[in-house]
């Protein structure tokens, strides 16, 4: 069985036609994946390929030019760099035999080559027409003779062109091929490209042509079979390991029964041919058949098992019977047990031939970690729905790493199609997605039969494979996966999903009054009253009660003829939703949810879109909310403190009493958010509450970070101090790499490696004033600056996402040039009284003690934090006695001595913190002759 070839982006190209280093007359100017105006083209494979095997040069602009013209000097040298043959082997080559490569220099060894191999002929009449566009026909005609095709070879049956034509198409050289006469650049690498893992051939005199059993790529590109070539011509399973172990995306060739080629580095480089089809569906252990997309195929093999070969990575390959999970190979049946379980869906490599199963190659258990519809915000720039993408060096998806069904890239899933995402372990949902399966068909019609698991709609059999229930007569829309199966199904005013809440209260019927109503909010944001259908089966009287999440229907008359209440989980602490929005806690979101809103007794219907992240959903004082979960989140129910926009993380130096534009008293606050200033009206005069982020006596604990809720016009709705990580790193910063810090308390030289912290390369820098009690915004220099040899200012970080491992706003507190250490000082003993004062401060920070009473002690009582400390000094220092807490000392200076004569004791106290300058006082104690 043929199919598309897949090559290398990069292949280590080594000489078979003697020991010469491998080297080319022009290199590549870019990879192939990066030339700016391939992307989209039908040769994209072939021109990437040809690119960087050096075949194809792109141009110093970094562009290809796939619809420029070949002429037939260029196509000379892609067939001689096609055939590995290094610059250094062509020398003897340039003296061309042509009367017309005067202006071909360049080209004359190319040329010459390709003449002397018998590759090119010429125009009989000594000329070449090195300028002429080559046509597709004399393409195809040199590639044949390159690979050993001469022109008497048994296999050239007719005149030329019609003999090379006719081998050219049976060969596959013509696939993918849509020029008709001459060749562009994107043609000629198809052509190149689809000969590469054709086998050379030899052609003896008598014109017998016996092909050799390698391939191009092993002739003369180095490269040899992945598999045995003594077994089954090298033909083998191929494995999630080998995969991995390629250098271009062959993830949906895992299972496969192929023949491939690797590279001198191990590394799979192409695949050739591969003999297996793959079928997906159930196993019957009785009947011994598979099923699969309403095709019923029997075993062959002993008559009641296919032959089943399998490729191991184990030391005793091929075994007998296996299993893959998720492409891993890591569940292996003994042989002869039978690899498939009955009712268990397996996709199977195997030769088919009609509806019978000759020989299994590879069985593979492939477990989706989810199935949904698709909705364009579910896609990022590295997860689908919540679930990660292996990424490559630039943090980019990495499209190697797994494999894409149903569509031609991620960005062409669209709005409901059904997708499938299959993780590395199926266990583990943050392993990395190795296959993404897009169902982009939906049936529509009326279910006329079932049988078992078959639903017959619109006159065609699909399986089943979904919780919704379909029911015989339901008309509705049944949405496909990528294996024709029914993976979603919607009715038509099903009653199912038409969820509601109860507003007003149930009335039962009365025979000489009116019929039985309850009011009913729905998922359209509807409040109506409905009439209940005489008959109706309705929940117990419990369940119908203002509050209740139902479900309902109505009948031609618009009467409920459905009703049933819906099991209502409320909502835990842990239950937060993710970034993506897709999971609630543990539990994930259904594509098609119903948010409804709850203020006080008032619901509104609101997107999920509208939901905050990462909040805890039954904060202190919101409305109980309830979730209503079947397989997904199917109704969330929240308080509307949680509908306003994701959280805005400001630090404030503003919140005042004010009236906005409509003359509401409501809150002004101003401060710093996203790096820049944030000015915003709350909705209510007690939204905020001030103190919460503006503390007049400026403690360290005023360092906090406001978590605002506001609304799509930018009023505030909620504000609360930011429950997110912080860490406290000290006053010495300095850059080990990039943008990590290291922290140390005892000096810049010291700092302790183990405490450097990532900051991110977009993170806001603010710097807390603790004199003017005021955050400005700083930069990466000033953190530097703020913390330069320990001059006296902290630094706390702050890590908004929970998810990250950087931290996204810097805040430094204080500065070293006004922030210092503070302490209150009072007189109390002799009790103060006219002329006995103690003034200090100022900006000597000095002060007398004056005592008009003759005294042989003065008292001194002092107010100070924990975390400061202070210290006796002066030419007095000896005289002065400290004692009292470490809050309120207590200093007694003895004045003896100059008591009777008059006189004076001088000390100083000083002040510390760490992280402020020291405050000195210079005390003076004079003491009044008797």
């Amino acid at each position: 069985m043929k199919m598309r070839k897949a090559l290398s982006f990069v292949l280590v190209l080594a000489l078979v036609l003697g020991s010469f280093s491998m080297a080319f007359a022009a290199d590549p100017v870019k990879q192939g994946s990066d030339l700016s105006d391939i992307s989209g083209n039908a040769n994209y494979d072939a021109i990437v390929a040809n690119s960087d095997l050096g075949i194809i040069t792109g141009y110093e602009d970094g562009s290809f030019k796939p619809v420029n013209n070949v002429n037939r000097a260029e196509f000379a040298a892609m067939i001689t760099r096609m055939m590995g043959v290094p610059a250094s082997a062509l020398g003897g080559y340039s003296a061309s035999a042509f009367s017309d490569m005067n202006n071909y220099g360049w080209a004359n060894s190319y040329v010459g080559f390709c003449s002397a191999k018998g590759i090119v002929n010429g125009y009989g009449d000594g000329t070449f027409g090195p300028g002429n566009t080559i046509t597709v026909n004399e393409a195809i005609t040199m590639v044949l003779r390159s690979i050993g095709y001469v022109n008497n070879s048994d296999e050239l049956v007719g005149a030329w062109p019609s003999n090379y034509v006719t081998l050219g198409k049976r060969l596959g050289l013509y696939d993918d091929v849509t020029s008709v006469a001459t060749i562009d650049r994107a043609n000629a690498a198809q052509v190149i490209y689809n000969a590469l893992t054709l086998e050379t051939a030899a052609v003896d005199s008598e014109g017998k042509t016996t092909l050799s059993g390698d391939a191009v790529l092993e002739v003369y590109l180095d490269c040899k079979l992945v598999g045995n070539p003594s077994v089954d011509n090298g033909f083998d399973v191929y494995t999630n390991n080998d995969a991995n172990g390629s250098v271009i995306n062959t993830m949906e060739y895992v299972g496969a029964y192929v023949k491939a080629f690797e590279n001198s580095d191990g590394d799979v480089v192409a695949i050739a041919e591969v003999k297996s089809t793959f079928l997906t569906g159930k196993y019957n252990a009785t009947g011994k058949t598979f099923k699969a997309a309403g095709v019923k195929y029997n075993l062959a093999g002993d008559g009641t098992n296919a032959t089943v070969n399998f490729k191991s990575d184990g030391p005793n390959s091929p075994l007998k019977a296996a299993v893959f999970t998720n492409g891993e190979d890591i569940s292996l049946p003994v042989a002869g047990s039978g690899a498939m379980a009955a009712d268990t869906t397996y996709t199977i490599a195997a030769n088919v031939s009609g509806k019978t199963i000759k020989e299994v190659y590879s069985v593979i258990e492939w477990a989706a970690a989810d199935t949904f519809q698709f909705e364009a915000e579910m896609l990022d720039d590295e997860s689908l729905n919540g679930y990660d993408f292996a990424l490559d060096d630039n943090d980019k998806i990495d499209a190697d790493r797994f494999v894409l069904l149903g569509v031609d890239s991620l960005d062409k899933i669209a709005e409901d199609n059904v997708v499938k995402v299959y993780l590395a372990k199926k266990a583990d949902t943050t392993s990395d997605i190795v296959k993404v399966a897009v169902g982009t068909e939906k049936v529509e019609g009326k279910v006329t039969l079932i049988d078992s698991d078959d639903y017959t709609i619109g006159g065609k059999v699909y399986a089943a494979n979904t919780s919704d229930p379909i029911a015989l007569g339901d008309t509705g829309t049944a949405y496909l996966d990528y294996d024709g199966d029914i993976a979603f199904w919607d009715v038509e005013d099903a009653a199912s999903e038409n969820y509601a809440i109860v507003t007003g209260a149930y009335i039962a019927s009365s025979p000489t009054v009116r019929d039985a109503t309850i009011v009913l909010f729905d998922k359209e944001g509807n409040e109506k009253e409905y009439t209940i259908k005489t008959g109706t089966t309705l929940p117990a009287a419990g369940e119908m009660l203002v509050d209740q999440v139902v479900t309902f229907s109505l009948n031609k008359d618009g009467k409920i003829d459905k009703l049933n209440a819906v099991n209502e989980i409320p909502l835990a602490t842990a239950d937060k939703l993710s970034d993506s929005r897709t999971v609630l806690n543990n539990d994930r979101v259904d594509a098609g949810i119903v948010v409804f809103a709850k203020d006080a007794s008032d619901y509104s219907v609101i997107s999920i879109n509208d939901v905050e992240t990462k909040e805890d959903l039954t904060k202190a004082g919101a409305v109980t909310g309830f979730k209503v979960v079947d397989g997904k989140v199917k109704v969330l129910i929240v308080d509307s403190y949680f509908t306003g926009q994701d959280s805005v993380y400001a630090v404030l130096n503003f919140v005042k009493a004010a009236y906005n534009n409509d003359d509401d008293e409501v809150q002004l606050v101003k401060g710093l958010a996203a790096g820049k200033a944030y000015e915003a009206y709350t909705d209510a005069k007690n939204t905020l509450t001030a103190t919460d982020f503006v503390n007049a006596n400026g403690a360290l604990n005023t360092i906090v970070i406001a978590e605002l809720g506001a609304d799509s016009n930018g009023i505030i709705t909620r504000g609360d101090i930011a429950t997110i990580t912080t860490k406290e790193v000290g006053k010495y910063v300095v850059e080990k790499s990039g943008r990590d810090l290291g922290i140390s308390d005892s000096s810049a030289a010291n700092a302790d490696v183990d405490r450097y912290a990532p900051i991110d390369s977009d993170a806001v820098v603010y710097v807390y004033d603790d004199v003017d009690k005021e955050y400005s915004l700083g930069t990466w220099a000033s953190i530097k600056a703020q913390t330069a040899n320990g001059a006296g200012s902290k630094v706390y970080l702050y890590q908004v996402d929970d998810d990250s491992e950087v931290y996204d706003i810097v805040v430094v507190y204080g500065d070293a040039a006004t922030a210092t250490a503070n302490m209150n000082l009072a007189l109390t003993t002799p009790v103060p009284a006219a002329g006995n004062t103690i003034a200090v401060g100022g900006a000597t920070k000095a002060g007398d003690v004056n005592v008009v009473n003759t005294t042989t002690s003065v008292v001194i009582t002092g107010t100070k934090t924990a975390a400061q400390t202070v210290t006796i000094g002066g030419a007095n220092a000896a005289d002065v006695t400290a004692t009292g807490t470490a809050t309120a000392p207590i200093y007694t200076v003895d004045t003896t001595g100059v008591a009777a004569a008059g006189g004076n004791k001088t000390f100083t106290l000083t002040v510390s913190e760490a992280g402020k300058a020291d405050l000195v006082y210079t005390v003076t104690v004079v003491v009044a002759a008797p």
